[in-house]
């Protein structure tokens, strides 16, 4: 299993907005995360697991800097620690 950070989430952006961003990808969309800032609002980020690693590098490699609305969403993938992995992490 392999997880992905989100950055840059229209603040509206829901779960269903997420999971239909991954649409495609073998996403656990049970498992999608929305952030909360210290005020209670959105933070614009979000984590995502997928079954596999090699369909976590593959939405990064496919998905990263598309837009959902009108913002484009960065996206890390992150090592099993939850800390963004290096490039190399995974293989290619």
């Amino acid at each position: 299993m392999a997880q992905v950070k989100l950055r840059g989430l229209p603040y509206g952006a829901t779960i269903l907005d997420v999971a239909a961003f991954f649409r495609g990808f073998g996403a656990q969309e049970h498992s999608i995360h929305l952030g909360i800032n210290g005020d209670g609002r959105p933070s614009g980020e979000a984590w995502i697991s997928f079954n596999r690693l090699e369909d976590a590098r593959r939405a990064v490699r496919e998905k990263d800097r598309n837009h959902m609305g009108d913002r484009y969403v960065e996206l890390f993938l992150l090592n099993e620690g939850g800390g963004v992995a290096p490039k190399g992490f995974g293989g290619k």
